[in-house]
């Protein structure tokens, strides 16, 4: 019975091989892979909220970041304890952990979640991080303020022509024209080539939430003349509590990651028109995928009984946690140029779309692409990933490094 799967197995890599020899893909010696560990969640299973520190105003929304990595780059949930202390919680929408779902439920929940914005700071050509990575990423509030954030995002993906086959994106090159230390930055009006952009952008109505508030740093919320419905392209990113605008904006996001950029956009010097100088650019703006992270929202609750300017604590507890649990797709690929013919990584993956885990991997430190041979999936993709790397056991690259999922498999 074992020869006949070893049949089995040589047959099928030899389908993969016939299949996988494409022109300019030379065979080259084999290299070990450095690209994918299996690791736990870096994440801190335990969050303690100081009241006093984080200063909430009972029954005001207070947001706080939650970001997570997962070594396959998996979907991350989240599960919310109060542990003491009166306070609610609530996790952005299709991020909070639940159980006995199916596939097809789980692939539903997964859709609801809100979109991702990433801006691209630059200082004069150079990353204001002294060349380290300068991005901003926000959480886009589409379940609570969809027509806004529908318009940022069509902005966003809009062409500006400028004439002699010089087009760009509305965002892209844009400054951040007004910043005003501990109060806020305001971009999306100008560019950096002097041009008022904002005139070329539409309005958009109003959206006020009483979930979305201005009280603490990394609220995204849409400029405006001063009167109703009046925010076009111009955005801000508040630098500490701002409630006196409260429903004079509306909020649309929150900033998830790249806290300190945003402080150094804030800290800028600026002329007398509390423009930056040298400029601050938004070299790129974009919508992006974000499978790990989420917003905290927090209240503090009080009873009519208790006095005005009563101090109290409260302890939260989030653990994250892979939905998918089992369920997931097991790969089979090859690199031709890459590690040389005849030899095959197998993987698994519980990201929704298993594409997207091939590509980050060609992506991370190969010259050429991975070619796909086959997507499994699997209720059990643990038990297949491990029940394929047995049956090729005698034929791993690798002998030391179980982790290392590469297999030379003669056709």
């Amino acid at each position: 019975m074992k020869s006949a799967k070893k049949n089995w197995l040589s047959r099928l890599f030899k389908s993969f091989s016939n299949s996988s020899k494409k022109s300019g893909y030379k065979p080259q010696p084999l290299r070990i892979e450095h690209l994918e560990e299996r690791a736990m969640l870096n994440v801190a299973p335990v969050m303690t909220l100081d009241s006093t520190t984080y200063d909430i105003t009972s029954n005001s929304p207070w947001y706080i970041p939650l970001t997570s990595t997962d070594a396959d780059g998996d979907a991350v949930y989240y599960k919310v304890e109060v542990l003491s202390g009166n306070l609610t919680c609530d996790l952005s929408v299709g991020t909070a952990w639940k159980t006995g779902m199916s596939t097809a439920q789980k692939q539903a929940y997964f859709n609801t979640r809100n979109p991702y914005w990433e801006l691209t700071i630059a200082q004069e050509g150079n990353s204001i991080l002294n060349g380290e990575d300068s991005t901003m990423l926000f959480e886009l509030f589409a379940d609570k303020a969809p027509n806004t954030v529908e318009h940022i995002l069509t902005l966003t993906d809009t062409d500006i022509d400028f004439g002699q086959g010089h087009t760009e994106k509305f965002y892209q090159n844009s400054i951040f024209h007004r910043v005003i230390e501990g109060f806020m930055s305001q971009g999306g009006g100008y560019d950096a080539y002097g041009n008022f952009r904002g005139s070329l952008a539409d309005n958009v109505a109003d959206e006020f939430n009483n979930d979305l508030q201005m009280n603490s740093s990394g609220v995204l919320a849409m400029a405006n003349t001063g009167y109703k419905d009046t925010g076009s392209s111009q955005f801000f990113v508040t630098s500490g509590r701002c409630n006196w605008l409260n429903f004079k904006h509306s909020v649309f996001g929150f900033l998830i990651d790249g806290q300190e950029v945003q402080a150094e956009v804030n800290k800028q010097g600026t002329n007398a028109n509390s423009t930056p100088d040298p400029k601050v650019i938004i070299t790129n703006a974009e919508q992006v995928v974000n499978y790990t992270n989420s917003t905290l929202t927090v209240r503090a609750n009080t009873a009519s009984n208790v006095a005005a300017g009563t101090v109290s604590t409260g302890t939260i507890r989030v653990t994250p946690y892979d939905q998918n649990g089992k369920a997931g797709t097991v790969y089979i690929i090859s690199n031709i140029g890459s590690f040389g013919d005849e030899v095959y990584k197998i993987g698994m993956t519980r990201r929704l779309e298993p594409q997207d885990r091939v590509d980050e991997l060609s992506s991370a430190s190969v010259p050429f692409p991975f070619d796909v041979h086959s997507f499994i999936f699997s209720e059990d993709a643990p038990a297949l990933e491990t029940r394929l790397h047995n049956e090729l056991s005698a034929n791993r690259v690798n002998k030391v490094n179980l982790h290392k999922e590469f297999f030379r498999v003669p056709t």
